[in-house]
């Protein structure tokens, strides 16, 4: 009886103490252990950042490979048009001789172009 009477007294005081105690502990000694997951998933964001740097400079190359590529290939075209312009004017110029040639010159201008002899058999 003097165990229930003692409580009954002191209730407010034995749950501030109980609720103070459990508080310390959680704070003190579970603290911890929080902070060593923190730590864990710290560790694990840094290195999966660092394989992230590192994919991106593998990228960074393959970018600037590419980029070099296409400028080779610009180059190319650029050429293969510069040709396509010198011919096209060599043929506009012979496209408009033919309209002086006379018979046998249009057959030989013929007969040239396309490496046909008509008298070959």
């Amino acid at each position: 009886m003097m165990i229930v009477s003692f409580i009954k007294k002191n209730a407010k005081t034995i749950f501030y103490v109980i609720t103070w105690g459990i508080l310390i502990y959680a704070i003190l000694l579970r603290g911890n252990k929080i902070d060593d997951l923190y730590k864990n998933d710290l560790k694990d964001i840094e290195t999966s950042i660092k394989g992230i740097e590192k994919y991106q400079k593998k990228l960074d190359s393959n970018i600037g490979n590419f980029n070099s590529q296409i400028l080779e290939v610009e180059s190319e075209i650029n050429g293969i048009q510069g040709q396509k312009t010198v011919i096209r004017e060599v043929y506009y110029e012979k496209i408009n001789n033919v309209n002086n040639y006379n018979d046998k010159q249009l057959d030989s201008f013929f007969s040239e172009r396309y490496n046909y002899s008509p008298y070959t058999y």
